[in-house]
């Protein structure tokens, strides 16, 4: 990507004219599976208490046109939002005057996040969708956790530096396929080539948003290169004396086995969770959750090898101006795959040491035949998408 200070996601999105995540909430079917898929992520997985959230004060940050905050206005919770995309605003008033909430909004502010200014402390602040593609991250997330109460909570959503893998190889394979310049790569004619690759294992996928939203907001995205990840942020975390609280994809329980009176710290706490992280990281890396496999945990060097490669991905998808790509499939990652007990990852090996090779200098033919012959690469998706909630301790 050019290094240009006006570029960010949001202007990505205006110049678009784009809604990253269209939420149809026009019949009340639509609503009742939308509250229902909010409340498994903030419940089952997040495991905060919904009902606990009456009358407490929730700030959040870029709520897009509402439907999220519609959720935590249901149970109670009196919001602030913000949100600098002028554009969605008419829509979020109206969908919370179609659900009689508006109410419950405290405040609406048409501001960005750096420059929102708090008047007091939260219950629970919520960042989803955009905190990752800012360059300093690392600051507004602490900004973000200085503005809860003591037992407060904060929730961010980020592209997953490892879970991310699959996502941006095949953001890579469109580009390599593509033989174009950046403007072609997010053209029509772009659209038209990915839904040829990948729109009928997209389709298998459980998705609240359209083929053609992916395509624009993930694979020519180039902030969908700004990737981060769990051990990076419980760093900036336990400054402050945060330690993670949950997450999803969900991770085992740090206190099992744990007698309830040996309290962990927040250092202790984020350890614990980090050594679950490593047993399931080939889960983390492919999404293949198949409950009788036995993971195979991840060494340093592989965790280090995918950190790299990962960055070199997201490098060639933000340069507008790259138009070779030359990369090798990781001898690491091979082993690793090879490693686990399912037969998929054997399979999943092979496939991509087989798209690594043709990645190359190859023909725009070659490319897309070997993706589309890779059966088990096309059906792996990965686990892009991580949450966390942090709680100060």
């Amino acid at each position: 990507m050019n290094d240009n200070a006006d570029r960010s996601v949001l202007n990505y999105y205006k110049s678009r004219e784009f809604n990253p995540v269209p939420i149809s909430l026009d019949t009340e079917k639509k609503w009742i599976l939308h509250r229902k898929k909010r409340i498994n992520l903030l419940q089952n997985h997040l495991c905060i208490p919904l009902h606990l959230l009456k009358d407490k004060h929730v700030l959040e940050f870029g709520c897009n046109s509402g439907e999220n905050a519609l959720v935590l206005a249901d149970f109670g919770a009196r919001l602030t939002l913000v949100e600098p995309n002028e554009q969605v605003i008419p829509r979020l008033k109206a969908n919370f005057k179609a659900m009689n909430l508006e109410k419950q909004i405290h405040e609406l502010s048409i501001t960005g996040i750096e420059d929102y200014k708090i008047k007091e402390s939260f219950d629970l602040v919520i960042a989803e969708g955009f905190l990752n593609t800012i360059r300093n991250r690392d600051e507004l997330l602490e900004m973000l956790l200085g503005m809860c109460k003591k037992g407060g909570m904060v929730i961010i959503n980020y592209d997953d530096r490892y879970g991310g893998y699959f996502e941006l190889l095949k953001s890579c394979v469109l580009k390599t396929a593509w033989h174009s310049d950046s403007i072609g790569f997010r053209s029509q004619s772009s659209l038209i080539l990915a839904k040829q690759l990948f729109h009928k294992s997209f389709d298998l996928l459980n998705t609240s948003r359209p083929f053609e939203a992916w395509w624009e907001d993930q694979l020519v995205n180039p902030f969908a290169s700004c990737i981060w990840s769990l051990d990076e942020i419980l760093k900036i975390a336990e400054k402050l004396n945060f330690s993670c609280y949950s997450n999803s994809p969900v991770l085992k329980n740090p206190n099992l086995f744990q007698w309830y009176k040996d309290v962990a710290d927040a250092s202790d706490q984020n350890s614990r969770i980090m050594q679950f992280w490593r047993e399931s990281f080939a889960y983390i890396l492919s999404g293949e959750n198949d409950q009788w496999c036995n993971f195979i945990p991840a060494e340093k060097n592989v965790i280090q090898t995918l950190f790299d490669h990962t960055s070199t991905l997201a490098n060639y998808i933000a340069d507008d101006n790259a138009k070779e790509f030359t990369i090798s499939f990781p001898s690491e990652i091979k082993k690793f795959f090879n490693s686990q007990v399912s037969q998929y990852f054997h399979t999943l090996s092979d496939e991509l040491e087989n798209l690594y090779s043709v990645l190359n200098h190859s023909s725009s033919k070659e490319i897309i035949e070997q993706y589309t012959n890779s059966s088990t690469l096309q059906k792996t998706w990965g686990t892009v998408l991580h949450y966390v909630c942090l709680m100060k301790n």
